[in-house]
Parts: structure tokens; C-alpha cells; sequence
């Protein structure tokens, strides 16, 4: 989490800790090591791609999205400062610098699900797209199948987002099991298709 100057002192005090014999661990013993093991195991800050892999894995772990704000600055890549900035900013309003970014690069940062979503009200959370309109029909539809799902857990499919029949595939989707708030299903078609499925849906609301 500090950065490619501290992975070799975590390494080597990972090496020393466990050469050593230690007869008893308390639970916070045990809870500190599992989480240096985490860190020491995540993948090498030279490896974007397994980092995007691992953050779609599990979207709840910050670890590999601070490594991966980490590399991309290196590298000169804008999307690291704004992960660093969703990141470290909290609950606090975004600053002008963040929104500036998120203007810019927000449409390319979508990568392949920039066709299911309305840019307006696109919101993205620790660096990543996390809640948004869905355009639906043919251009939703192509998307459903995409691993970036994952990141998206509040979703408007309402007639305004152009939600079409059809386009309810995508809530059965491994990819978009995330999706815990819904707005805008229509209480008449879209129920209708919802309830033949005869499938529990993840939401909360």
C-alpha cells in the first residue's frame, strides 16, 4: 500500500518471520501475519492486467486497486490519480481535479461496457464504475458476458435508460451477481419475465 519501495522490506520480513519458531499465536498474531501474507502475495506492481483481474475478483479488496493506482502513476497513466484520489478521499465531495479526470477519461474507462450505459449520472467508486443508467436492447445485451460487471452494484434499467424486453438476461449474468440496487423495472413486463425465472435476485432493494 506505500508503494514499490516497501515490497522488499515486507519480503524480507516475511523471510525472517518465517524462519523463526513461534509455539502460540493470539488472534490478533494470527489476524496481523494473514494480513502481511496478502499483501507479500499480491500479484508484482509491473502487472496491470492481473491487477484489473484480481479487483474484478473480488471488487471488495482495496489492496490490489492501491497497487494498481501505484503502477499507473508510475507510468504516467492518468486512471492512477484518479484511483488515488477516489481512494483517499473517502466520503468527502470529489475536487475539481477528480471531476476534470473523470470528464475526460471516464467514457474510455468503461472499456467494453461503454455501449450499455448513459454517460450522464455514470458514477465511479474507488476508481471504478460502480453505478449508472443501462441503455439496454442490442447494445446492453452485448455486454452482459463481460467480467468489468462486477464493479457495478446500483443500476437504473428505467424506460428512460431504453430498457427493452430481453435486456432482464443480464441480471442472471455471473458477472453482474454484484448488482445490489435496481431502479426502473417495469412492474408489469419486466416483474412479469423476472418472477418466470423463478430465480432469487442478489439485490437489497
Amino acid at each position: 500500500a506505500y508503494g514499490q519501495p516497501t515490497w522488499p522490506k515486507l519480503v524480507a520480513a516475511a523471510e525472517r518471520l518465517g524462519r523463526r519458531r513461534v509455539t502460540e499465536l493470539d488472534a490478533e498474531d494470527t489476524k496481523t501475519l494473514a494480513a502481511i501474507a496478502k499483501i507479500v502475495r499480491a500479484p508484482k506492481p509491473n502487472d496491470a492486467t492481473e491487477l484489473f483481474a484480481r479487483i474484478y475478483a473480488d471488487p471488495d479488496d482495496d489492496t490490489p486497486r492501491v497497487v494498481l493506482a501505484d503502477l499507473l502513476q508510475h507510468q504516467g497513466v492518468p486512471r492512477g490519480e484518479f484511483i488515488a484520489m477516489q481512494l483517499t478521499r473517502g466520503k468527502r465531495p470529489p475536487s475539481a481535479a477528480e471531476k476534470k479526470l473523470l470528464q475526460q477519461w471516464g467514457p474510455s474507462w468503461l472499456g467494453p461496457l461503454r455501449p450499455a450505459f448513459q454517460m450522464q449520472d455514470l458514477v465511479f467508486e474507488r476508481g471504478f464504475p460502480s453505478r449508472g443508467r443501462y441503455v439496454g436492447g442490442s447494445a446492453g445485451a452485448s455486454t452482459i458476458d463481460r467480467v468489468e460487471w462486477s464493479t457495478v452494484t446500483h443500476l437504473d434499467v428505467s424506460a428512460a435508460s431504453e430498457f427493452e424486453e430481453g435486456s432482464t438476461e443480464l441480471f442472471w449474468a455471473a458477472p453482474a451477481q454484484r448488482l445490489r440496487h435496481v431502479v426502473g423495472v417495469d412492474v408489469v413486463r419486466d416483474l412479469a419475465r423476472l418472477k418466470a425465472k423463478a430465480l432469487p435476485m442478489p439485490w437489497h432493494t
